[in-house]
């Protein structure tokens, strides 16, 4: 998660109070094992400090106050926000575009291709038997080495294009050669025939490790 200028140096602060050093790598939470390094069966700010001392990003999550209106994370596992629920009793904070709206190449089988290697590569079940990314993102990303990239339906394909975007327009995933992972890990989902929404949640939250 992208951390809000002015509450880099609290943030910090608190992190000391709490014995962990470097939370932040470039303005993101440091992530360990896909988790945020507070993350401890729970959040230790809100447990040990209190609500307050936790970002505004945390407390609204997996709410994003955008220029487009409120959408989830794509990290979320829910599905869309229901638009008669109400909103996070904080104030809501939106994180500032740092790209454009992209069209995304869902028809270049390459990518998933490419994506696939690169899991094999890892191996990727060595990472999922990690300690922190939790038994529904390994539930979901289970076999997904071994799968044939697809190309996704229309239906698909506008989930995926709309929640790839979200991540890329507001930085939610700092990843070299994001886009191009997005892609092939949406086809690769597809492929392996987990359901979309989730599976490309956690695909997300895979790619938020930094290890692929």
């Amino acid at each position: 998660m992208r951390i809000g200028p002015d509450e880099l140096d609290p943030l910090i602060a608190n992190a000391a109070r709490l014995g962990i050093e470097t939370p932040l790598v470039n303005g993101y939470l440091r992530q360990n094992w896909g988790r945020c390094v507070f993350w401890d069966a729970g959040c230790r700010l809100h447990a040990e400090l209190g609500v307050d001392a936790k970002p505004t990003t945390c407390r609204q999550f997996p709410v994003l106050a955008t220029e487009g209106g409120l959408v989830l994370d794509p990290a979320c596992f829910h599905a869309d926000p229901d638009p008669t629920a109400p909103a996070p009793d904080v104030p809501l904070r939106g994180p500032a575009p740092v790209g454009p709206v992209q069209t995304l190449p869902w028809d270049d089988l390459e990518l998933g291709h490419t994506t696939a290697a690169r899991l094999r590569a890892l191996p990727l079940r060595a990472v999922l038997e990690g300690p922190r990314l939790g038994s529904l993102t390994r539930t979901l990303l289970e076999g997904l080495e071994e799968a044939a990239p697809a190309v996704p339906d229309a239906g698909d394909r506008d989930l995926l294009q709309v929640r790839a975007n979200t991540v890329l327009r507001y930085g939610l995933a700092p990843r070299e050669g994001l886009a191009d992972l997005l892609v092939g890990g949406g086809q690769l989902v597809v492929g392996a025939g987990h359901p979309v929404g989730a599976g490309f949640a956690a695909w997300v939250r895979l790619l938020r490790t930094g290890v692929v």
